[in-house]
This record gives structure tokens, C-alpha cells and sequence, in this order.
């Protein structure tokens, strides 16, 4: 499915949320450069980076004051932002399938994005839930739909699995210029351990009456 999030891409993903809890989305070619700009960006930020207990390092973009620094990240972002506007009028009535119904995906705003690096032959993340505490199934409207951008241009290893209903998993290798969206209050997953450095920026959809880190998703 293609980045622009024209024509059919929203419905299409709305349908793969509602079959399996996620969606795979590549980019087109013209924004592979914008992509390999964002991975430098991410390099040359290394000393800003903070150890997360989950042994890798993160970096939250509103902490770079110096905007120029990640414009490229930034773009990518505002261009998350577009897709999933796009895709609001059928995530809206999208319910994905299992012995407890979720909420139907209605966004009202979105955390700040976040970088994550995973050291070569360093551990994995194991199996979680993004939102555990069963948010978007009541009246607590926390994380309701996750966006990964994966910014390396090739993995050994790291790749991304996802748990689905009745004990399938679908195991799906992080090419370049790929994004994983999945409803952060349901389905688990697990990033395997990579050979190499692995980069990615991530950001969580919230529900309508949530109060987010970040709202700039309402206002752009």
C-alpha cells in the first residue's frame, strides 16, 4: 500500500486493522531520500539520546529544541499524520475480532513521536501490548493506534512479529521505508533481535478524551 494515503490505501488499511489488528504500509520512491535524511538525522543525534529501561536508547522530537535538527523526521511525521486523517472515516467503524470488542478507533490526538535505537546483537522487546490496561475499551480513551516507521535501509534480524487471534503469528521482516500501524489496546507484538543498529520512530494515536504529550496532530 502506498504512503500518500490516496485512493483506496485508507479503506485498505482500515480493513487489514479490522481483519488483523495491523497494517504494513511502504513508501513511494520519492520519499526514500526523505526517509535516508530522517536515518541521518537519527545518527547525528546519538549524544541527545536517553537509555530506556528496555535496553534502548529513545528520543522524544519535542526535546530538540533546534527544529532543523529533525526536519526530516518531522516531515515524515506530518506525513503519518495525513495518512492516518485519511484513514479516520473507516477506523472509525473498525473493530478488530476477538472474545472482547474494542472500541471503534476514533482519534483525537497523538503523542510526540519518538525515536528508538536497538544496539547490534543487543536483546529484542518481548511481547506486549502497547496499551494494556485496556485502553479505548471504556471510558479511559488512552492509546488506541500505533505507528511504527522503520528507517533502516536493510535488517539482519529485528524483524516484527505480530500475535493474532487463536495463536497465529505473522512474522514480517522490516524492509525499508516500511510502517507498521496496529491498535495499541489489543494486539501483541514483538520486535525480534537485529544483527545490526536498528532505528525507528514511533507514535501513539490517543483516544477523543485523551490529553496527549503532544497535540499537534489536532492543530496541523
Amino acid at each position: 500500500m502506498a504512503f500518500d494515503g490516496k485512493g483506496s490505501v485508507p479503506f485498505v488499511v482500515a480493513a487489514s486493522l479490522r481483519r488483523h489488528g495491523f497494517a504494513r504500509v511502504t513508501v513511494g520512491s520519492e520519499w526514500i531520500a526523505t526517509f535516508k535524511s530522517a536515518r541521518a538525522e537519527a545518527d547525528r543525534l546519538k549524544s541527545d539520546f536517553k537509555v530506556a529501561s528496555r535496553s534502548d536508547e529513545i528520543l522524544c522530537l519535542d526535546n530538540v529544541k533546534d527544529t532543523t535538527r529533525v526536519a526530516s523526521l518531522r516531515a515524515l511525521q506530518r506525513a503519518v499524520d495525513r495518512l492516518v486523517r485519511r484513514c479516520e472515516p473507516w477506523l472509525g467503524v473498525s473493530l478488530v475480532p476477538g472474545e472482547r470488542q474494542c472500541a471503534p478507533i476514533v482519534i483525537g490526538n497523538r503523542s510526540d513521536a519518538m525515536v528508538a535505537t536497538y544496539h547490534a546483537y543487543g536483546p529484542g522487546y518481548g511481547a506486549n501490548v502497547n496499551g494494556p490496561d485496556g485502553d479505548g475499551c471504556g471510558s479511559d480513551d488512552g492509546r488506541l493506534l500505533t505507528v511504527l516507521i522503520h528507517l533502516n535501509d536493510a535488517l539482519r534480524g529485528g524483524r516484527f512479529v505480530f500475535h493474532e487471534k487463536y495463536g497465529s503469528i505473522v512474522d514480517v521482516p522490516p524492509a525499508a521505508g516500511t510502517l507498521f500501524l496496529f491498535r495499541s489496546d489489543t494486539v501483541i507484538h514483538e520486535v525480534c533481535p537485529s544483527l545490526v543498529r536498528r532505528r525507528a520512530m514511533t507514535a501513539w494515536y490517543m483516544g477523543s478524551g485523551t490529553v496527549a504529550d503532544s497535540d499537534t496532530f489536532a492543530r496541523e
